[in-house]
């Protein structure tokens, strides 16, 4: 089975007159003719990890919110990180969290 999205289907400039039997007349030459692009339809696997990247897209989204949410408290409440290095790591997270 070949399946076909309908955005890569060629149309003519003009062609606005549709029915159902001249659309399939017009599918099957346009599938003889090799001119149909086909699509892949993905498996449940594929879905499955789809929606694992999209959580952890989610999740890493949620994560930097976070951070900027208690950055922002800090700052507001005057209390500034005396390390100066790079922030988030673990070193940054023991002295910021050692003074508060």
């Amino acid at each position: 089975m070949k399946l076909s999205h309908h955005l890569l289907i060629p149309k003519k400039p003009g062609e606005r007159i549709k029915t159902d039997r001249r659309d399939s007349i017009k599918l099957a030459k346009l599938f003889r003719a090799g001119e149909l692009t086909s699509v892949y339809v993905p498996t449940e696997d594929d879905e499955a990890l789809r929606d694992l990247v999209r959580a952890r897209e989610d999740a890493k989204e949620d994560e930097l919110r976070a951070k900027h949410q208690l950055s922002k408290f800090l700052l507001r409440n005057d209390i500034h990180p005396p390390f100066k290095g790079k922030k988030w790591t673990r070193r940054y997270r023991m002295v910021k969290y050692s003074k508060v």
